[in-house]
C-alpha cells in the first residue's frame, strides 16, 4: 500500500468513525437537513422557453429560470457554506435573495470538512435555465 493510498484510508476511515458517533449521540449531520429545494433543483431538466401567464414571476416556481447572464448567480442552499460542504449551484439571483430571508439552520448545525467551492466559479444563462458557464 503506497503512502497516498494510507492516507486516503484513514481519512474515509475517521470521517465513518466520527459520523458513526454523531449518530450515536444523536446529532444529525446538516447534508440531512438540507432545504427542500434542492432536491427539485437537482432533477431539473432544461426547459422549454417558458410562458407566465400569472403575475407571479417564473422564478418562483422555477428557481433556475433566467433571462439574461445577470439573473444568474453561483449559491449555495444549504445552511453549510461551499468551505465546509455546502455545494454552489447556479439559481436565479431574486430566487435566493428570497430564499435567504426564509433559511431557517439549527444552531448545533454539524458541516462534512469538504471544499466545494471552486466546483462553479460563474453562471450563465443558456436556454432560459442558469448554468455552470
Amino acid at each position: 500500500m503506497s503512502y497516498t493510498e494510507l492516507i486516503l484510508f484513514l481519512g474515509v476511515f475517521v470521517i465513518v468513525v466520527s459520523a458513526s458517533y454523531l449518530i450515536l449521540l444523536g446529532v444529525s449531520p446538516s447534508w440531512n437537513k438540507t432545504a427542500p429545494i434542492i432536491d427539485h433543483i437537482s432533477n431539473q431538466t432544461p426547459l422549454e422557453p417558458e410562458t407566465n401567464n400569472s403575475s407571479e414571476p417564473l422564478w418562483k416556481t422555477n428557481p433556475k429560470y433566467c433571462e439574461k447572464d445577470s439573473d444568474c448567480i453561483v449559491a449555495t442552499l444549504s445552511c453549510c457554506p461551499c468551505n465546509m460542504g455546502g455545494k454552489p449551484e447556479c439559481v436565479n439571483r431574486e430566487y435566493y435573495e428570497e430564499y435567504k430571508k426564509t433559511q431557517n439552520c439549527p444552531k448545533n448545525i454539524v458541516c462534512p470538512a469538504v471544499y466545494y467551492c471552486d466546483m462553479i466559479t460563474s453562471c450563465a444563462c443558456v436556454n432560459n435555465t442558469c448554468q455552470p458557464a
